[in-house]
């Protein structure tokens, strides 16, 4: 029974989780801390006066979250891990707010130039 190594295929191996949920949390963070900015923009635009902080650290957190969240989204999405819930949540959360951000950018670009 001598079997000659080069025709045994080694397995395969079966890819983790780890940046599907990597993914995920991200952008729970991302959500959270963008929901952050839309109360405290609120807050900005009604009163005035009881505003003190400047907003600039959380648009930062946003951003950060959001890129590592994509980042991390396209790596699983890569090596091919098992499509799980929070795998679908996160790819979704993640380009969401990525889509937002690109978009009030390029609003606030459109803006600028008809000035």
């Amino acid at each position: 029974m001598k079997q000659i190594l080069d025709e045994i295929e080694p397995e395969k191996p079966i890819p983790g989780k780890v940046f599907s949920i990597l993914s995920f949390a991200f952008s729970i963070l991302a959500s959270f801390f963008f929901i952050l900015l839309l109360i405290q923009s609120w807050l900005f635009f009604s009163r005035r006066e009881y505003y003190r902080h400047s907003p600039e650290i959380l648009v930062w957190s946003v951003e950060i979250a959001c890129l590592l969240g994509v980042t991390f989204a396209t790596v699983s999405l890569i090596r091919k891990e098992k499509l799980r819930h929070f795998k679908a949540i996160g790819v979704f959360l993640n380009f969401l707010i990525f889509g937002l951000i690109l978009g009030f950018f390029l609003y606030a670009v459109i803006l600028d130039m008809n000035r």
